[in-house]
């Protein structure tokens, strides 16, 4: 099973070579690495100091994450298409996990868990709690819809017939792509012990700011496509109240992880209540017709 990784990437990147020496050091090596870089501060002279058989492709000219991750899957070679951010560090046996996962289920794609490399202090893990509390290292295995492109495999010619990743969205893009894949059949998986580790951004500013953004494409992804909660898009008054299912289902996820995690819920609860707040604001504004987050 031939498997391309590809990495979109946005300006300096501090974690990218720590990212790629990790995949060049775990139990299964890719057949490629690809990486996909827009802006500034061209990463190709320093990636090829770690090694000369990662392809880079850069511009100038900012690509969202959709954008990027596409312009690498269209010179990727593999039948497999592995995807990680340059904000994250795969554990050694990540790969071999995923494929591990998608062998068990031939018409199966897969999404590993997100852990946490630093924690970017108190508002970094509330950061961390509210994005990925889905996709946590101890929720279960199974089928699921949610997921981050941050840690994903597929098929090369599902992703095509998917439609790929749209390039309109950020964040949000995975969630539709998901979608279109089990629109084709494929089941959805998730992988627990295929994890990367994420470098949480420090500071309230930057929660809040980006609680703000996750909503409003929230509310954006499900007038595009039906899920779970999109009665709140069609219903504007309803999203006032968005944040309440979104704690609730953030309190259950806590619960496999065990007491500890419970007694650094209440630590963290403040921030979450905030975060909630603020992704409900997000929310409401593009359900009102706004067109920016």
């Amino acid at each position: 099973m031939g498997v391309s990784v590809i990495i979109p990437a946005y300006g300096h990147c501090p974690y990218l070579p720590a990212l790629l020496q990790a995949l060049l050091d775990g139990t299964v090596r890719p057949d490629e690495i690809i990486v996909s870089h827009t802006g500034p501060d061209d990463p190709t002279d320093a990636v090829a100091a770690i090694s000369d058989s990662v392809t880079v492709l850069h511009q100038a000219e900012r690509l969202l994450g959709g954008g990027a991750r596409n312009r690498g899957a269209a010179v990727a070679t593999a039948e497999w298409l592995a995807f990680v951010d340059a904000d994250v560090r795969p554990r050694r046996d990540w790969l071999q996990r995923l494929l591990d996962t998608v062998r068990d289920g031939p018409q199966r794609f897969a999404i590993g868990s997100v852990g946490c490399a630093t924690s970017g202090g108190y508002w970094g893990m509330c950061n961390w709690m509210c994005e990925f509390n889905e996709q946590a290292p101890w929720c279960p295995a199974g089928q699921q819809t949610g997921g981050a492109s941050c840690n994903m495999i597929c098929r090369a010619d599902d992703f095509q017939a998917a439609g790929r990743f749209p390039e309109e969205f950020q964040p949000g893009e995975d969630t539709v792509l998901f979608a279109q894949l089990r629109a084709l059949g494929r089941e959805q998986w998730f992988a627990p012990d295929a994890t990367v580790d994420h470098h949480n951004v420090p500071g309230l500013k930057s929660f809040l700011r980006h609680q703000v953004r996750l909503g409003f494409h929230s509310a954006l992804v499900r007038q595009r496509i039906p899920l779970r909660g999109s009665i709140l898009v069609r219903v504007w008054p309803l999203a006032l109240l968005a944040w309440v299912p979104r704690l609730a289902l953030l309190a259950r996820r806590l619960g496999p992880a065990g007491p500890g995690w419970w007694l650094r819920g209440l630590v963290f609860a403040p921030g979450l209540v905030l975060g909630g707040w603020f992704w409900t604001v997000g929310f409401v504004r593009r359900t009102t017709g706004a067109t920016a987050a």
